[in-house]
């Protein structure tokens, strides 16, 4: 369970840090459907906005920019609850080969009972492939853009 409590704690000190407002050009995928950040996020933005220096940080706003992939069995409570925070930067994610394949079947089977047609496209198809253009993968160009200023 600890990896889903670092995964969270390296999220909010991006978030506090400023680091994402800093590098705006940054794209992170956060793992496992964003861990435990759909779970605190209604408690960490009212403590950002009291805690932070920079009162200009929009942690909200940070957090809907994060890509956040599905792996793991975050249906239907934790995917419900990850649409509050985005709906525009959500990714599929199998964890293979670390998680068994019959395992992963069973995943995709949940996910497309609660997911139906243009969000299913829009995860499984037009968001990374968005991801992978915006830092020069798949890019109908042959040169690489700059992921950070």
């Amino acid at each position: 369970m600890e990896y889903f409590f670092e995964t969270t704690r390296t999220v909010v000190n991006l978030l506090l840090q400023g680091t994402l407002r800093r590098y705006p050009n940054l794209r992170f995928v956060v793992p496992h459907g964003g861990a435990f950040l759909t779970i605190l996020s209604d408690r960490l933005i009212p403590l950002a906005n009291v805690s932070l220096k920079d009162k200009s940080l929009d942690i909200s706003g940070d957090l809907s920019r994060l890509y956040y992939d599905l792996a793991g069995f975050s249906m239907p409570k934790q995917f419900d609850l990850l649409r509050t925070i985005t709906d525009s930067s959500l990714l599929y994610g199998s964890d293979s080969p670390f998680t068994f394949l019959p395992v992963c079947v069973k995943q995709v089977e949940q996910m497309d009972q609660k997911i139906k047609d243009a969000l299913a496209e829009q995860i499984y198809q037009r968001n990374p492939k968005s991801l992978f253009e915006e830092v020069g993968i798949f890019a109908k160009e042959s040169r690489r853009k700059s992921i950070c200023q």
